[in-house]
């Protein structure tokens, strides 16, 4: 999965409005009122990221969880969390 792949999957599980009017290779959102969410990338923007652990917390403390593993292989917990998320079922997205 690709990170705009992963990004994508956040955005929906957020239940944001992706934007098309832009094609700039980067995902731009509304949020489920219309209201403009701007540039999402909860890779590098901690307020999106928190934004997912708070709406769906058993995924991404089980996330943190193996972040924090000696072993692991990403040193990045934003991208542990979007992973997680990304990968949720379908179902548990609505």
């Amino acid at each position: 999965m690709t990170d705009l792949e992963i990004i994508r999957l956040c955005a929906e599980a957020m239940e944001y409005q992706i934007r098309t009017d832009r094609n700039d290779g980067d995902i731009w959102c509304n949020d489920s009122l219309g209201g403009n969410v701007g540039h999402y990338d909860p890779f590098h923007n901690d307020e999106q990221v928190f934004a997912l652990v708070k709406k769906f917390p058993s995924y991404c403390i089980a996330a943190m969880m193996r972040h924090m593993h000696p072993k692991n292989d990403n040193p990045d917990l934003n991208r542990a969390i979007c992973v997680c998320v990304a990968n949720m079922p379908k179902a548990k997205h609505e």
